[in-house]
């Protein structure tokens, strides 16, 4: 198997398992919308912005881990490229907060 291949069969089963009708139901819950949009986004729009993230971060090649997100959705990609080993991963965050910078210390 290719790593494209890899990467596919992993994005398949993602969009398969995830659960993105209760990812639009909280969108409807609580009032979540997408840049302009007026109402909140369908499952398929949902589905098409996920998939979008999945293939982004599958893109390239990258020893390690590399994590890309937006709109509330998270993509982890762990891979090894001298064993030819890569795990993608879906996350659907309701709520995150983080420090506006960093803080040094020795």
């Amino acid at each position: 198997m290719t790593r494209e291949q890899a990467i596919q069969q992993q994005v398949d089963e993602i969009m398969d398992e995830f659960d993105f009708h209760e990812v639009q139901r909280m969108f409807v819950q609580h009032g979540w919308t997408y840049g302009d949009q007026d109402e909140p986004s369908t499952a398929g729009e949902l589905r098409r912005h996920a998939r979008k993230l999945l293939l982004l971060a599958g893109e390239k090649p990258r020893d390690g881990c590399y994590t890309t997100g937006s709109g509330r959705f998270y993509v982890s990609l762990v891979e090894n490229t001298q064993e030819k080993w890569v795990r993608l991963s879906l996350m659907f965050t309701p709520e995150e907060y983080g420090t506006d910078e960093g803080v040094q210390y020795e």
